[in-house]
């Protein structure tokens, strides 16, 4: 690492590369990069470590880059003299808009993440909030949504469903219900009889 970095990225895809090694094998490879990162120039003899480590250690030489490119940048800012002496306007904030533009709600954002749950997960939640809603209907809808890449319909255009739970919420009275369960002579017997016992109390 260079002189004054005391930071570095450690990116959660780079979990299938441990997770497809042995405890062992895992923590040799830790080892061997966290002495990278602190300059030792770790060498080893284990072929695993060694051919784990090569993905791992271009990753920290293209993020080592872009770190020197930004000092770089910032050491020429400052001798240009820095922030600008304009308190009340630092960065080039011109006041408060007259007319400003109304935004369009209908545009997604493509840094915006969207969970999208599983079928057991979409089907328990929404089972949840009306019990006589058709198992079924809620796989039918969980399949139309998947198909539509997670879209929906919304004032005749297609639009990203931002948060499925409250989406469902709002289609859940239209679905199917389930269908009521025919009660055995058994039991209609029995429950005729309880309530002649309960009026003759």
């Amino acid at each position: 690492m260079a002189t004054g970095k005391k930071k570095i990225i450690v990116y959660a895809d780079w979990k299938p590369t441990f997770d497809a090694l042995t405890d062992e094998e895992a923590g040799k490879l830790i080892k061997h990069f966290f002495a990278y990162v602190n300059d030792e120039n770790p060498q080893t003899n284990d072929r695993i470590v060694a051919l784990m480590f090569e993905p791992i250690k271009a990753t920290l030489k293209r993020d080592l880059k872009k770190w020197e490119q930004i000092q770089e940048r910032n050491k020429e800012n400052g001798q240009k003299g820095g922030r600008p002496k304009n308190q009340k306007n630092p960065v080039g904030y011109s006041g408060i808009e007259k007319n400003p533009k109304k935004g369009d709600s209908d545009s997604v954002s493509d840094n915006v993440i969207y969970t999208i749950p599983s079928k057991e997960e979409f089907i328990a939640y929404g089972v949840s909030k009306l019990e006589d809603v058709s198992v079924e209907a809620l796989g039918l809808k969980y399949e139309a949504w998947l198909s539509s890449n997670w879209c929906t319909t919304k004032n005749g255009k297609e639009v990203k469903i931002k948060n499925w739970k409250t989406t469902l919420n709002n289609t859940l009275t239209y679905l199917p219900k389930q269908p009521k369960q025919q009660k055995t002579v058994e039991q209609l017997t029995y429950e005729n009889v309880m309530k002649q016992m309960e009026a003759n109390r």
